[in-house]
């Protein structure tokens, strides 16, 4: 407690405000709302960070053998990993890229989604919601 007298009122209370609001830290996460065009239950919640990217899918269909999501930079489907403890959405998908490419990403107006269940295969297009944009802690 002794090391907190030294610390002046106005500075502890720009550090709080600093770190409650996320666009003022460097490096916070942006996220990016998509709605399914097919049907407007599933979405994907693309978060962008300085050097790496996240992909979050949100979808009430859960018989499917594996997904991929379309990587805008080098135009190849990657798989998306099981979110076992649904923290994020029920499946999601890390990439490293470097900051040129981040701003490439967020740029795109749409992700594609392929569905593979009961050996068929099908496409899903999401398209990007500015008026959806909101906190991951606002989820259901």
């Amino acid at each position: 407690m002794e090391h907190l007298k030294e610390v002046s009122i106005p500075t502890l209370v720009f550090v709080i405000l600093l770190f409650t609001t996320g666009c003022l830290v460097p490096g916070a996460p942006h996220h990016f709302i998509y709605k399914s065009t097919s049907n407007s239950v599933d979405s994907v919640d693309l978060a962008t960070m300085t050097w790496h990217i996240e992909y979050h899918l949100y979808s009430k269909q859960k018989n499917t053998d594996s997904i991929f999501v379309l990587f805008p930079i080098d135009n190849q489907f990657k798989k998306m990993q099981v979110d076992e403890k649904r923290i994020f959405g029920d499946f999601y998908r890390t990439e490293r890229v470097q900051m040129r490419d981040v701003r490439k990403i967020e740029s795109k107006d749409s992700i594609v989604i392929k569905i593979f269940s009961d050996k068929t295969e099908r496409n899903q297009v999401f398209k990007y919601v500015p008026e959806a944009q909101r906190s991951l802690r606002y989820r259901r």
